[in-house]
């Protein structure tokens, strides 16, 4: 699936979206960078500066400018988040100043020489290296935002940059990189790292441009391969993404959930979520709530993906953004040996998802002790 728009009505949603996940279901391979371009920098400048570093993330290389000003500064060296790549060339300047330094960043490659003396060559950045990722896949992925709608994914590969990530491959037909966007509110556990990338344009499957009030809210966990078999299991909140609308025409909101999951043959999640954004409270409650877990429509299935969890509970609003026409879908993970941690996907919409007046978030929780 390269967009996920669908209008919600029952569990029935749940199912229509595994099968389109068919081709997905095969061994989730290692982490590796994915193969990419040589993004080169400025070739040279006159009489001004030299060309500066090309800038590209995980996997590709960037090399810097080739040649320095004549009578300037010369290029800096190249600057690469992620995998592998070439070195930034130096500068060469003629009479100017010698080429800078690659910029460097905590967990980003970039050039360490400082240039030369005056009329002579700038010194070029070196290469950048790949980073651990954050914990051990395989590994899952939930999802909401505007354009783009609602969905979980299981992971063939995945690239992170300060415990951040930064790109994500789920099949042939879906790869998502964070472009020139950016994290906010990023964090991260033994288990999940979560986020929303905003700000900037994101790439690959969908180039969907974001501004500091939208988002594409994600969570991503090293997902569970089974489940308890039995028993009762409250979780707490951990962290929530702040709540966008889906053109981000009102103020980052906030959001609170709490749920208790009953283990069986057939896993129940009983849960309550609380979006608020621009003074309207957005309350999804599944049947039971957190008090009989057991009756909720929201259940984890799929004995290839028991980590999905996917339901439609009934709460609407009755003002505010999106209101009497509201449609509600939920994904979500489990994630650890012991589904110690559950992440959720929340997506409240306006005819189809990710439409213009949709509401996204994304909860952790972990088991309270």
């Amino acid at each position: 699936m390269t967009r996920a728009s669908w209008l919600v009505g029952s569990v029935a949603l749940g199912i229509a979206m595994a099968a389109g996940c068919a081709d997905d279901n095969r061994p989730i391979g290692p982490l590796e960078p994915e193969a990419g371009e040589t993004n080169q920098g400025g070739s040279s400048a006159g009489t001004s500066q030299g060309g500066k570093a090309g800038s590209a993330l995980g996997g590709k290389s960037s090399q810097g400018g080739t040649n320095g000003g004549s009578t300037a500064n010369g290029g800096k060296g190249g600057s690469t988040i992620g995998g592998a790549s070439a070195a930034g060339e130096g500068g060469a300047a003629t009479t100017g100043a010698g080429g800078e330094a690659g910029g460097v960043e905590p967990g980003m490659g970039g050039g360490a020489p400082a240039g030369g003396a005056d009329g002579s060559a700038g010194a070029g950045g070196d290469a950048a290296v790949s980073e651990p990722a954050p914990f051990a896949g395989p590994y899952a992925v939930v999802y909401a935002g505007t354009t783009i709608g609602v969905d979980f994914r299981p992971v063939k590969s995945a690239a992170f940059a300060a415990n951040q990530l930064i790109d994500f491959v789920a099949s042939n037909n879906e790869h998502r990189a964070i472009g020139t966007a950016s994290n906010h509110e990023a964090d991260h556990d033994a288990l999940m790292q979560w986020g929303r990338w905003a700000d900037g344009k994101m790439g690959e499957t969908d180039m969907v441009t974001l501004s500091a009030t939208q988002g594409f809210h994600y969570a991503i966990g090293a997902a569970s391969a089974a489940l308890p078999a039995n028993g009762t299991q409250d979780y707490e909140l951990v962290a929530a993404t702040p709540v966008t609308v889906g053109d981000g025409s009102k103020a980052l909101g906030t959001a609170t959930a709490s749920a208790t999951v009953a283990f069986s043959a057939t896993t129940h999640v009983g849960a309550t979520f609380s979006l608020t954004i621009d003074g309207v409270t957005y309350t999804v409650t599944t049947t039971g709530g957190t008090a009989t877990p057991g009756t909720s429509e929201v259940t984890a299935w799929l004995p290839q993906y028991p980590w999905l969890v996917s339901g439609i509970p009934a709460t609407k609003p009755t003002t505010g953004i999106c209101a009497d026409t509201c449609n509600l879908s939920i994904q979500g993970i489990f994630a650890g040996a012991n589904a110690e941690e559950l992440a959720f996907a929340v997506h409240i919409f306006d005819g189809a998802g990710g439409s213009a007046s949709s509401i996204s978030s994304v909860f952790v929780l972990k088991k309270k002790t």
